[in-house]
Parts: C-alpha cells; sequence; structure tokens
C-alpha cells in the first residue's frame, strides 16, 4: 500500500516525517500527555527512534502498523498522533490509539482522528473489530 494520507473536516492524517521531530517531541517528553502510554516520557533519542521506526515500518510488505500524525489541515501544525496496530489476520482485528499535545485537548480532535482512523481500518483494512484500551485516571 502507497503512503497514507487521510482528511476529515479539520484534520489531515498523515505519515510522520524525520522533520516532525520538534512538534512530536513536545508531548512524546511531556510526563503529563506520556503518563498512561505506552512510551515517554521521551528522551531526543527516543523521539527520533519513534520517527525511524514509523518510516521503516511503511515500507514492509505486510504492513501492520499504521501511525500517523496528525495534522490541522488549514495551518499543517502537527498537534499528534494516531495508529491503528493489526494485530491477527485470521481474526482481522486491531488496536486503536492517540496522542494529543495538550496545547489542543478538549477541541474534539481525538475523536475526529479516531473516526477516521476506523473508517480506513475498515474500508481499507478489512478489519472486523477494532478496540482500544483505556486507563481510568
Amino acid at each position: 500500500m502507497a503512503k497514507v494520507t487521510l482528511e476529515t473536516e479539520r484534520l489531515r492524517l498523515r505519515e510522520f516525517k524525520m522533520s516532525d521531530f520538534d512538534a512530536v517531541h513536545v508531548y512524546a517528553s511531556d510526563l503529563e500527555i506520556t503518563q498512561y502510554m505506552s512510551f515517554g516520557p521521551n528522551s531526543e533519542a527516543e523521539t527520533k527512534a519513534f520517527l525511524q521506526r514509523t518510516k521503516s515500518q511503511r515500507n514492509v510488505k505486510r504492513r501492520t502498523n499504521y501511525t500517523l500524525a496528525i495534522t490541522l489541515k488549514e495551518t499543517g501544525q502537527l498537534i499528534g498522533g494516531c495508529s491503528i496496530f493489526l494485530n491477527s489476520g485470521i481474526n482481522r482485528d486491531g488496536e486503536i490509539g492517540y496522542v494529543i499535545n495538550k496545547d489542543y485537548h478538549r477541541q474534539g480532535y481525538a475523536p475526529e482522528a479516531s473516526r477516521a482512523m476506523i473508517e480506513f481500518a475498515l474500508s481499507e483494512l478489512k478489519l472486523h473489530r477494532i478496540y482500544a484500551f483505556h486507563h481510568p485516571d
């Protein structure tokens, strides 16, 4: 599959680039944002490694990780990331997740990006089931 780009009313979800480092590191190194994530807070080296992984993952023959940058359509500002991880080829299920820079919380960006990712996963990836984990805090 070629590079993935999804659009919503206000957002463009696209593949990460190494030049996204500064915007990614703002949220990835923030303890408040990452305290319940499976990563972070990131060092600069960890953020660079993340960007390199996303680049290499899109080039594998049977891609199982679609991690996309969430950008504002109007300005191009990167405000977070969202992912679909394919877990089982047999069951066609996947896990969704997202992270948003705290300066952009409570503006409806996470549900908007999640809806786009779910639609992509169901229509393009032909997933049967999509789930997420949530920490009660």
